[in-house]
């Protein structure tokens, strides 16, 4: 039988999102990104200065983002090709599809839409599992969900530009 401390640790160190907006998502890979809270400077290893949202969140496992009770995005929409795009164009891309897939079509809208309706977190739920829901204003929800038995990283949160532990879940 599974403890309820995961569940509980999860929903401890998310709480701090509890009144921050989501500011933006995008990908790096197969991997979802996004941010929460207010703009941080902070220096990239290159030694450039960028600003990034205050919290992250890495997404490395299956996950969804619904709006009243419709799926307007999900991990899958990585492998689709965009409208416009044929099948064998997406496959034969040089960068495997990037910036051609559903996922990119929609997070353009998505994050243009983040900019004029501030998006704010109201609660976490999360299960024993290392799944979690991140609610927000609007109907919308990030669901994160665990969906495999190996012991591998499903996703992490941390303070951008801190250099403390970030928060990781394993499947």
């Amino acid at each position: 039988m599974l403890s309820d401390k995961l569940k509980q640790d999860i929903e401890s160190a998310l709480s701090v999102l509890i009144g921050e907006n989501l500011r933006y998502l995008y990908r790096a890979g197969n991997m979802l990104t996004l941010g929460f809270g207010k703009d941080v400077k902070y220096i990239k290893t290159s030694g450039e200065e960028t600003a990034r949202a205050q919290f992250a969140l890495h997404v490395q496992t299956s996950w969804r983002i619904t709006e009243n009770n419709n799926i307007s995005l999900g991990s899958y929409d990585f492998y689709v090709p965009r409208d416009g795009v044929s099948y064998e164009e997406f496959q034969n891309d040089e960068n495997d599809g990037f910036g051609q897939s559903v996922f990119d079509k929609k997070t353009e809208e998505l994050n243009e839409s983040l900019i004029s309706e501030r998006r704010q977190v109201t609660g976490i739920k999360a299960s024993v599992f290392g799944d979690v829901c991140v609610l927000m204003d609007g109907g919308i929800n990030l669901e994160i969900f665990v969906n495999s038995s190996m012991l591998e990283e499903s996703w992490r949160f941390f303070e951008t530009g801190k250099d403390a532990p970030h928060f990781v879940v394993f499947d």
